[in-house]
């Protein structure tokens, strides 16, 4: 556990500022202890999802089309964004009014990944969560991804690689190239190093 205190401190201080160090430590843990899943999993997870930035979305837009509509809605509402090929990815200040962009994404049908564990928007409408709750409360966010990545581990019989691929890619997806599996690994091991 100290190990997962000191890798945390050393990424990303900042990001973390309004919740001690102390909280992070036994949020992973307790997640870990709630579902089975070593913590440092889960905070590799974490990482490599997010950047331990807690207040990102990832809006996954999949034509130009799509694109140019999300990058009007957000320069229109004053949103601090990164555009990249397939996605563009929003980071969310306390200017922002995100149950607007959320709504707004939800009308036009366009997937979007949540908080610290880019919690997908398939998940967030079939598990009825609030996707504004898992972009500021970062407790909640790491606990919703800790459940969904134990019902990965829990669908493919504790097959690591398929497991992680699964929370990735979503649950009807077989068609695995383990790219996201191999990244997660390498996280973790740069953890309990």
């Amino acid at each position: 556990m100290k190990k997962i205190l000191i890798f945390l401190i050393i990424l990303n201080k900042i990001v973390f500022s309004a919740i001690s160090d102390d909280k992070i430590n036994y949020v992973f843990g307790r997640a870990g202890d709630r579902y089975n899943i070593d913590p440092k999993v889960i905070a590799a997870v974490a990482y490599y999802e997010s950047g331990l930035y807690p207040n990102v979305v990832s809006i996954l837009t999949k034509t130009k089309y799509k694109k140019n509509i999300v990058v009007k809605f957000l320069k229109r509402h004053g949103y601090k964004f990164k555009p990249h090929k397939r996605r563009v990815v929003v980071y969310v200040s306390k200017n922002n009014y995100p149950a607007q962009m959320f709504n707004f994404l939800n009308k036009l049908r366009i997937g979007y990944d949540v908080g610290l564990m880019q919690i997908n928007s398939f998940n967030i409408k079939s598990m009825k969560l609030n996707p504004v709750a898992l972009l500021y409360n970062v407790p909640y966010n790491i606990e919703v991804g800790a459940k969904i990545l134990r019902s990965c581990f829990d669908r493919f019989s504790d097959d690591t690689a398929n497991a992680f691929e699964c929370y990735n890619k979503g649950y009807n997806i077989n068609n695995y190239n383990y790219k996201y599996y191999s990244s997660i690994i390498k996280v973790y091991m740069r953890i309990i190093k």
